[in-house]
C-alpha cells in the first residue's frame, strides 16, 4: 500500500517535563516496536514493526510536533532542531523544546501535572500486513513515513478506513463490502475458507462472488442443514448407523449440493 492520507494513533507513553537553563522540555516513548495497539474500529489491532520508520529516520523527514495535534498549536519541529528523535530497540522517543508561546506554556503545566500523559503519531502508510493471528486479525506496519508524534490528553476516535481499504486490496474484494464487514465487526471472516468453490443453492457451481455474499450463503446452508439433522434425528428408521452417517455428512460436507427450496423459504432464512 501507497497512499498520502494521514492516519492517526495514539498510545500510552508516560511523557515526562525536562528542563536545562531555561529551556522546558517533554518527553516520552512516541513510537512503540512490536507491541499490540488497543483494539480499532473495525476488529482489528495494529502492530508497528521495528524497521518501519527507517525511511523517515533516513531520509531526515521534517516531522513535527503539536499539542492535541492542533495545526496552531506547533511545539517543536526536527528542521530546526526543536524536536529530537531517538531511534532505539524498544521504539522511538522524541524530546521537544517547548517555545515560550501559549501553547508550549499550557503543554508544558499539562505536562507536569499529569493532565497529558499519552501520545500520538500521524503517519502515511508505504507497506502494510494484515494477519490472522488465532482469534485476532492484525494490521502490522511495516513501512511508514512519520508526520507528527504530538502530546495528547483525550485521544480522538480513530478513522480506520485507509487502513480498511488496504485490507480490501490484499484480499482482493470491493472496499466498500470490506467498509461494511469492518462496521459489523466481521473482517475476521475475510480469513476463512477465502478459496472455497461457492454453489448455490440449486445445486449448481457458481464463480467466485464477494465474500459477503458468500458468508450468507455458508450460513444459509448450515441452518439448512440444521434443520435437516432435526429432521432426521426425529425419524424413525431400520438402520440408526446409516442416519447418523448420513446426519454427519450433512453437517460437515459443505461442498455438497443444498436441498432445493423456494424463493420464500430462502428469503425467510437470510431474514432470520
Amino acid at each position: 500500500m501507497n497512499t498520502s492520507e494521514t492516519e492517526l494513533r495514539y498510545w500510552r507513553s508516560d511523557l515526562k517535563t525536562r528542563s536545562a537553563g531555561t529551556t522546558r522540555r517533554i518527553g516520552g516513548l512516541g513510537v512503540p516496536y512490536g507491541q499490540r495497539s488497543h483494539l480499532l474500529p473495525g476488529g482489528f489491532i495494529e502492530v508497528v514493526e521495528q524497521r518501519a520508520l527507517a525511511k523517515t529516520i533516513g531520509d531526515k523527514i521534517n516531522v513535527v510536533s503539536r499539542m492535541e495535534h492542533h495545526p496552531e498549536w506547533l511545539l517543536g519541529d526536527v528542521e530546526s532542531g526543536t524536536l529530537r528523535l531517538t531511534n532505539e530497540e524498544r521504539g522511538l522517543h522524541y524530546e521537544v523544546d517547548l517555545p515560550n508561546t501559549t501553547a508550549g506554556n499550557d503543554c508544558y503545566e499539562l505536562v507536569r501535572t499529569g493532565r497529558i500523559r499519552h501520545s500520538s503519531m500521524g503517519f502515511q502508510c508505504f507497506d502494510d500486513e494484515f494477519r490472522h493471528e488465532g482469534a485476532v486479525l492484525v494490521r502490522h506496519l511495516v513501512s511508514v513515513r512519520l508526520t507528527e508524534v504530538s502530546p495528547t490528553a483525550q485521544p480522538a476516535y480513530a478513522d480506520t478506513s485507509t487502513a480498511i481499504r488496504s485490507l480490501a486490496n490484499q484480499v482482493g474484494e470491493d472496499p466498500n463490502e470490506v467498509l461494511a464487514l469492518a462496521s459489523a465487526g466481521e473482517l475476521r471472516s475475510l480469513f476463512s475458507d477465502r478459496n472455497q468453490t461457492v454453489i448455490d443453492v440449486g445445486g449448481t457451481k457458481s464463480e467466485k462472488r464477494s465474500k459477503p455474499h458468500r458468508v450468507r450463503e455458508l450460513e444459509l446452508r448450515r441452518r439448512l442443514n440444521d434443520e435437516r439433522a432435526k429432521r432426521l434425528g426425529t425419524e424413525k428408521t431400520a438402520d440408526p448407523g446409516r442416519r447418523l452417517l448420513e446426519l454427519h455428512m450433512r453437517r460437515n460436507a459443505w461442498d455438497a449440493p443444498a436441498p432445493e427450496v423456494d424463493a420464500y423459504q430462502r428469503a425467510a432464512l437470510l431474514r432470520d
